[in-house]
């Protein structure tokens, strides 16, 4: 059988190189005939492609056609030299020839096979016996894949010879970078270290191949130890855990070895690296009992028992229906959900007026009410019996005055120039027939100025207990919140702390401080801040705070002080209220929020009342007691030594308050010192990485960013009230 089968292979090989060079001769023929209008008669075939490199003219063909006439002659020589010995009696009574196989059937040619196989060994069983649906399976992919290939040959044939020798350069660039694929893979385990998180065949910033570590400065009192042994908690390389000297740019005396945070790493005492009642860990931690946030990890830091619902009963109380989720258009009902939080209709529960027991308060009648209060008392327009008639405002007029403010901001936004929406001059690309259509410009303007979003008669006045500084708009933003609770059926217990600003060149209170300069705010320079907690994956606003100087002071900074009043704020939520037998919380939650409102006084007192803190700290406000040399607090430059830094395990300090609670700081280099303070925030934390890609098809490319679960978890909860600002600026809501 081998004697047979090399037969073959001479048959098969002397038949693809005969049709081989026939093709190459007919193309290059029929490419010299084309080409006669060439001035010096050459052409340059596939002159990029590693298959066809030659130059080839005219005068050539004859030459090519006796190396065609060479290689045949010499292929004929080597097939009855390596047959010669072949016996007639080896052949089998009916050979088929190998020529005349390739016009069988994949079926027929395994049958055949099998035949002779039977022929071979009679007697035998089948060891590969397999059943017809595979062998059909088989069948059919071998010949979609044939037909393919056949398919790409004759095209890259009938185009010319440069389509096909760009068709071989492509299939052996395929292979190379196959191979390539292969030698990297075979060398990224032995150069580098995987980081989980990171995409595959990433390798992480490292030393540079031509660093050397630099002799030791003795003279400088620097310890001359190899590098092992030095103090290295962390693993750290020599490329980033370096000397440190003392003195003005370094020319003192040798202080220690530092990373370039300046991180010192604590001494080892009993077994243990403890410092201002913290214990250090520099290759990651892992709690025991990882009960922290419903035992949240790495690869699920929110489990879905953090998750929130709202209320299906209230919502279907209050008219929820299919139709409301999705109307003819295939498009929600916006303003039943807009009227959810914001009512129109009149909510008192003392008169059924529309829904009984509902659990939201009213808005658009309470704000027409003392609108036309305001027109009848204190401005005297409405009823006074001369002048101008003014004419009472309904809830609906109220609904539409705010609506005109949004539809002119959907609209581009006038800058402050509204009255343009009025014009009907010709030229006028401003004018709007909705807006107009809902008021005239006078009485627009009537209403601006009675517009009123509280009660002036009975407000708590100046000097009052309980005054609120804010009281011109605060309503508003009670009944949001109120109402966003009422439909709640479950509150995450993840949530968002952070302050929005609004723009505002009016005066507000005086000695309150309600309205001044904000600094750090884009396109704000002067207005009001609120302080607003809200669920870290949905804009549920739970809780809200005006920022001024008349709050009760239980610490001296403003940041700690407003996270206290809002975890008091939140108490009423924990409870069972007239229309709920429960509170909205399960648990007491986490809460997610800047480096403005970290210190410790906030961190101890969260410790007593149980709820969980994540918040950055910032490098004036460190804890109290812990080292600065053991944290990472200098600000770095970004370079090859910073950026190998990055991709250490980051620092984990604990320590354990006297009600059991666990304070978690972790400090860690990213493009410069960060730190990161939690009050039961993580059950474990080490190193990992997150994948990053930018572009698609051959420009894609895909790296990483250090991470760990203290960052992660910030960096995905942080954000939900920049968020509500992002949004509320993309509407351009603005008048004068």
């Amino acid at each position: 059988m081998t004697k047979y089968f090399v037969i073959g292979a001479c048959y098969l090989t002397e038949m693809f190189n005969y049709l081989w060079l026939a093709m190459a001769d007919r193309s290059m023929s029929t490419r010299g005939s084309d080409s006669a209008s060439v001035r010096d008669g050459s052409v340059v075939v596939g002159a990029e492609s590693p298959a066809v490199s030659e130059l080839t003219t005219p005068s050539a063909t004859s030459a090519r056609s006796n190396l065609r006439n060479q290689q045949i002659q010499r292929l004929m020589e080597d097939a009855s030299d390596r047959v010669e010995d072949v016996m007639l009696s080896d052949l089998p009574d009916d050979p088929t020839s190998p020529v005349r196989r390739l016009d069988m059937s994949p079926e027929e040619e395994e049958r055949w096979y099998e035949s002779q196989i039977r022929l071979d060994n009679p007697g035998a069983d089948d060891s590969d016996e397999e059943d017809e649906e595979d062998l059909a399976l088989a069948s059919n992919e071998a010949k979609i894949e044939r037909q393919l290939h056949d398919d790409d040959i004759l095209r890259a044939v009938e185009l010319d010879c440069a389509a096909w020798a760009d068709y071989v350069a492509s299939y052996h660039g395929e292979m190379d970078l196959e191979r390539a694929t292969h030698a990297a893979a075979q060398l990224i385990p032995s150069t580098a270290i995987f980081v989980h998180g990171s995409p595959p065949g990433w390798v992480p910033p490292s030393a540079p191949n031509d660093w050397v570590r630099p002799p030791p400065k003795t003279t400088k009192k620097e310890p001359n130890v190899p590098f092992e042994e030095i103090d290295n908690p962390g693993n750290w390389s020599e490329y980033c855990f370096r000397p440190k000297f003392g003195g003005k740019a370094g020319t003192g005396d040798y202080v220690g070895h530092q990373l370039p945070t300046g991180v010192s790493p604590v001494p080892l005492t009993n077994g243990k690296r403890s410092a201002g009642g913290f214990d250090f860990f520099y290759t990651g931690w892992q709690k025991e009992i990882p009960d922290i946030r419903s035992g949240a990890t790495r690869d699920n830091m929110w489990p879905d028992s953090h998750k929130g619902s709202l209320d299906k009963n209230v919502l279907m109380h209050l008219g929820l229906t299919p139709d409301k989720m999705e109307e003819a258009d295939r498009q929600p009902d916006a303003l039943f959900f807009y009227q959810l939080i914001l009512p129109i209709h009149n909510v008192d529960n003392r008169k059924t007026l529309t829904v009984p027991n509902d659990p939201r308060k009213p808005f658009y009648a309470n704000v027409s009410r003392w609108t036309n209060s305001y027109a009848c008392e204190e401005l005297g327009i409405l009823g006074g019996g001369c002048g101008h008639d003014f004419k009472a405002m309904s809830p609906t007029e109220c609904l539409q005055w705010d609506g005109a403010i949004v539809m002119d901001g959907v609209l581009g936004g006038s800058k402050g120039a509204f009255l343009r929406r009025f014009d009907t001059r010709k030229g006028n690309q401003m004018y709007s027939k909705e807006i107009a259509g809902c008021f005239t410009k006078s009485h627009w303007l009537e209403l601006k100025r009675c517009y009123k979003l509280c009660n002036n008669l009975t407000a708590k006045k100046k000097g009052t207990p309980e005054h609120e500084p804010a009281y011109k708009h605060d309503y508003i933003w009670d009944v949001i919140c109120h109402n966003t609770n009422a439909i709640t059926l479950f509150a995450e217990l993840d949530l968002c702390l952070d302050e929005t600003s609004f723009a505002f060149n009016g005066w507000g209170e005086a000695g309150t401080g309600l309205f001044g300069l904000v600094m750090g705010k884009p396109n704000i320079t002067r207005g009001g801040q609120s302080c607003l907690l809200s669920d870290a994956h949905r804009i549920r606003p739970r809780a809200y705070l005006h920022r001024h100087k008349l709050h009760h002071k239980h610490y001296n900074c403003a940041g700690p002080n407003e996270v206290r009043l809002l975890w008091e704020w939140l108490h009423p939520l924990f409870q069972q209220s007239t229309y709920r037998t429960r509170g909205i919380f399960r648990q007491k939650p986490h809460i997610t929020c800047d480096n403005f409102f970290s210190r410790d006084d906030i961190v101890n007192y969260a410790c007593e009342q149980g709820f969980g803190l994540t918040m950055t700290c910032r490098r004036d406000r460190l804890p109290r007691g812990a080292p600065s040399k053991h944290l990472c607090k200098l600000k770095t430059p970004v370079n090859k030594r910073t950026r190998a830094s990055c991709w250490m395990h980051p620092i984990f300090c604990l320590k354990r308050h006297h009600t059991g609670a666990l304070i978690q700081l972790t400090t860690f280099q990213s493009t410069s010192s960060c730190n990161l303070i939690h009050v039961n925030g993580v059950n474990s934390n080490s190193m990992c990485g997150s994948a990053k890609e930018r572009g698609k098809g051959l420009n894609k490319r895909q790296w990483a960013i250090e991470m760990n679960e203290s960052r992660r978890l910030y960096l995905d909860s942080y954000g939900r009230i920049d968020s509500i600002d992002h949004l509320v600026k993309n509407c351009n809501m603005c008048y004068r």
